[in-house]
């Protein structure tokens, strides 16, 4: 499974990349803005995109969804990471544009769990 990881914090980044790596993820490509992950996407075209919907800089992780469904892959599968609580967001925005979410801190057993539902083709956060 191809997979775009965006983080704008090389720690985080690193910790993420690493346990995905363990978990047999072999193509794991990273970007720190989001100009460099719509680059990405439209370069390697991974099947799944985690990012940061707290980005810093001028496209933050919302607009970046937003811009990857418009233009680039709607059918990619998309992942937002947020140490903030769901109820911060626009419910009926980040239902639409996301497939899950993942709290940050990362939990490595929380990640090999939704990526098996990944792999599962389980599309919902909910589910």
């Amino acid at each position: 499974m191809k997979i775009l990881l965006v983080e704008d914090d090389i720690l985080i980044r690193m910790f993420i990349k690493r346990n995905m790596v363990k978990m047999g993820c072999e193509e794991v490509f990273e970007a720190s803005k989001a100009d460099e992950a719509l680059e990405m996407v439209s370069n390697h075209k991974p099947e799944v995109v985690f990012l940061d919907i707290k980005l810093r800089g001028k496209i933050d992780g919302v607009e970046l969804a937003r811009n990857i469904r418009k233009s680039v892959t709607p059918h990619i599968v998309l992942v937002y990471m947020s140490a903030y609580d769901r109820a911060v967001f626009d419910e009926a925005e980040i239902n639409s544009l996301f497939d899950h979410h993942l709290t940050k801190p990362v939990n490595p057993d929380e990640l090999r769990v939704l990526c098996k539902k990944i792999t599962a083709g389980v599309r919902s956060y909910d589910e």
